[in-house]
């Protein structure tokens, strides 16, 4: 066998080794997956599924400095990918209103239950929780999460409620110690 016929059998060896591997899918990461959101710390594993291939992401705070209202946008390569905002109110509200016609527009809300929320409404592109607080008065938080562009979030068909209350189960906990309990 001559060099050349090596060189390309050896070529098509590797590229269809990677192709079964799942490696030659030209999705490049350039970065690592945060750590926390908002602020919050969160585990880096219950973040990864909402995070497309790029080279930069950015958590851009909506509300610096505020005592009642925060949250802040994920973003990679300037594409919106998580969307969180927090209020901060008074007294108790039904969110079952605003999660299925509310502003959020979130896709098949359902109620759920979660450790730490009296509250809570996880849909398929997004999540609608009250926690209660009682380290700054009786107080509650209303947080909402948004998965994705509302671009993306109107042409999408993905269900991604089983990653949004895993990313919930590592965020909550540390969203009360964080807001309500200090």
């Amino acid at each position: 066998m001559t060099s050349a016929k090596r060189a390309v059998t050896t070529a098509v060896a590797c590229l269809l080794t990677a192709a079964v591997a799942g490696c030659s899918t030209g999705e490049i990461y350039g970065y690592e997956t945060p750590q926390d959101i908002c602020g919050v710390t969160v585990d880096p594993e219950t973040v990864k599924p909402f995070l497309p291939p790029g080279m930069e992401v950015n958590n851009l705070p909506h509300v610096p400095g505020s005592a009642t209202s925060w949250g802040c946008n994920i973003k990679v390569d300037e594409k919106l990918v998580i969307q969180v905002a927090s209020d901060r109110v008074g007294e108790e509200i039904d969110i079952s209103d605003l999660a299925e016609n509310g502003s959020l527009h979130l896709r098949n809300p359902k109620s759920a239950t979660l450790e730490k929320t009296s509250q809570l409404h996880i849909a398929a592109d997004g999540a609608l929780m009250e926690i209660p607080c009682t380290g700054h008065g009786e107080s509650y938080l209303v947080t909402k999460v948004v998965i994705g562009s509302p671009e993306h979030r109107a042409k999408s068909t993905e269900d991604q409620s089983a990653e949004i209350t895993a990313f919930l189960r590592s965020y909550v906990p540390e969203l009360v110690k964080e807001k309500c309990d200090a």
